[in-house]
Formats: structure tokens, C-alpha cells, sequence
């Protein structure tokens, strides 16, 4: 290789050199830095996203919050003879979640473990606020993600009497 350089006249080693140092530059603009600034801006607006979603959920926390303050409407318990789970259904299918009613199984000795998916967030807090009102049901584990649709949720609750 070095032969090979040395038997180069001195105008085509200059030539060699401006290309490999524009190849140098090339490869970082296009393999480095242009993705990188790719990689900043989608991080960039997904935060945005994030942020507004974050808003979203800390006013939505304060109606939450509010409506825990209320006390329940009727004393009534879990009937025994009515697992949590069945009522949970029962009561899911009564107020239309049927079709957004992905899965219910029991949870523990009384608990009840429901997921939905793509169901109206406002109207998940209304059912649940019904639960604890009529049945003294409460949901101690929720986890909450953004669906698709505008206003919708896919939820895990773990509901407990």
C-alpha cells in the first residue's frame, strides 16, 4: 500500500486525499448527523405530545379526586353470593361496555381484574364512580393508556369491595 502511495504523483495523492476527505464528510452529515436531528425532532414531538397528554390527565385527576370525595349512595355491599367479577360484568355489559369489555377474571380471594380497550374515558369514570356509590367497589389498581380514537383509553383496573 505504501508503494503503491509513493508511486502516486504528488497531484493525484492531493486528489486522494480532498476525496477521502469529502467521503469523511459525507458519511458524517448523512450517517450521523442527519439522523441524529431525525431522532431530536421525533423526540421532540413526542414530548409535546406527552406533555399535553400529561394536562390532560392531571385535570382529568382533579375531577377523580373530586369525585372520591363524595360519599357512596347506598351502603350496600358485594353481595357473597355474587363474586366481584360477575357483578363487575354484569354491570360492564348493563351500561353498554360489552364490546370494549376485553377480558375479567378474579383476582385474589374478593378482588376482580378487568381490562377494556378503546373504551370513552369519561364514561369508564362514570362506571366507576357507580360502582363505588352503589356497591362500595373501589378500583385500588388502574393503569391507563391513550387509545387510538380521540377520548378513548385502554384500561387494567383491579376493583376490590
Amino acid at each position: 500500500m505504501k508503494q503503491w502511495w509513493q508511486g502516486l504523483a504528488q497531484r493525484e495523492r492531493r486528489v486522494l486525499m480532498l476525496g477521502g476527505c469529502a467521503l469523511v464528510v459525507i458519511l458524517y452529515v448523512f450517517a450521523l448527523r442527519l439522523p441524529a436531528e431525525r431522532a431530536v425532532e421525533d423526540l421532540e414531538a413526542r414530548v409535546s405530545q406527552e406533555r399535553a397528554l400529561a394536562g390532560w390527565m392531571e385535570q382529568t385527576g382533579d375531577r377523580i379526586l373530586a369525585l372520591q370525595g363524595e360519599e357512596p349512595a347506598s351502603t350496600d355491599a358485594v353481595d357473597r353470593d355474587q363474586a366481584l367479577f360477575s357483578l363487575a360484568d354484569e354491570s360492564a355489559r348493563e351500561a353498554g361496555f360489552g364490546s370494549q369489555l376485553a377480558r375479567i377474571e378474579p383476582a385474589g380471594d374478593d378482588g376482580a381484574r378487568v381490562n377494556f380497550e378503546g373504551i370513552a374515558f369519561d364514561a369508564l369514570i362514570r362506571w366507576l364512580v357507580h360502582l363505588r356509590q352503589t356497591y362500595g367497589v373501589t378500583a385500588d389498581q388502574v393503569t391507563i393508556r391513550r387509545a387510538a380514537e380521540e377520548g378513548r383509553v385502554d384500561a387494567q383496573l383491579l376493583l376490590e369491595p
